[in-house]
């Protein structure tokens, strides 16, 4: 199998692409590649309704679907549960390109959404966030010698805007996969498409990971992939992943939806997120960033 080793490392308090390094890739693999708050659980449901349409699962999404990157434990933990999955994978990270072993044999699914819309979630997600998680995985990036994040976010959203360009922002992240957004084994997917069309999202996406699913079965497929739906199948289970959350799955999964950057982000710092991506983005990938669409720029 012809896979090409990252370029460099990502990491921050949360997350670790090194963690990549000895997960022994499968060639029919799939990695849900996302900036965080860009619809990554929403994707992750939606794979896992598209390979098993008629129900029957196994285990929870967060089992079915693991964080390689994530510092919530051992290394070696991880790779025990990444290499026992029996059924085809969908492995999910935040991190950039780069960062990720690439390899023809797998496929990459990249889902973003309007960066000040994503912001504003980080800030619910940062806000909502119990101080002991923060100190649990401060912990583990301080043992290998990676800066902590702040325990909690007091409101000021320059200071959460500073934290979260150094992040793997929808940003940064599509400037890292814009390259080959045409590539056979990629696909791009955006946040307003999906909430504006589920089932033509899905269908497009089950097509490019060769997914039959029987057409009877559609309405049932799209049906537990939206937002309500996958909130109470979340209720039912709560994964150990949503426990830290003020809220729980309520916070986990909050308003969705589109347009509250722009309602409540201050100008200044609006400004700092377009400034962002007019130095990383050409006005093409920006202009995709902001709007979304199926038909990319060639």
């Amino acid at each position: 199998m012809d896979i090409t080793p990252p370029d460099r490392p990502f990491a921050n308090a949360i997350e670790d692409s090194r963690r990549w390094h000895d997960v022994a890739l499968r060639p029919d693999d799939i990695i849900i590649s996302t900036p965080p708050k860009c619809g990554t659980t929403w994707t992750q449901g939606i794979v896992s309704s598209l390979m098993w349409p008629e129900g029957g699962e196994p285990g929870t999404l967060s089992g079915r679907s693991p964080w390689p990157d994530a510092r919530f434990g051992p290394t070696e933990a991880m790779l025990e549960q990444v290499e026992a999955i029996s059924h085809r994978r969908f492995l999910k990270s935040h991190a950039p390109a780069w960062a990720l072993p690439l390899s023809p044999d797998v496929r990459y699914i990249t889902v973003y959404r309007n960066p000040a819309d994503a912001l504003v979630s980080w800030g619910n997600h940062r806000e909502s966030m119990m101080p002991e998680i923060m100190r649990m995985v401060n912990g583990a990036a301080a043992a290998v010698g990676v800066d902590p994040m702040p325990e909690t976010w007091e409101g000021d959203w320059q200071v959460l805007f500073d934290e979260w360009r150094d992040l793997s922002n929808p940003i940064m992240h599509l400037a890292s996969w814009w390259d080959r957004r045409h590539d056979d084994n990629v696909l791009l997917v955006h946040y307003a498409d999906l909430y504006a069309d589920l089932e033509a999202g899905m269908r497009r996406i089950a097509d490019f990971l060769s997914l039959d699913v029987p057409e009877p079965a559609w309405p049932e497929v799209v049906d537990r992939c939206r937002m309500d739906s996958m909130r109470e199948a979340a209720r039912a289970v709560q994964p150990n992943r949503r426990v830290g959350f003020r809220d729980g799955v309520d916070s986990f999964y909050f308003k969705g939806g589109n347009g509250r950057g722009a309602e409540l982000l201050p100008a200044d710092v609006m400004a700092s997120v377009d400034a962002l991506a007019s130095e990383l983005l050409t006005p093409e990938a920006a202009g995709w960033l902001y709007q979304g669409g199926s038909s990319l720029p060639a």
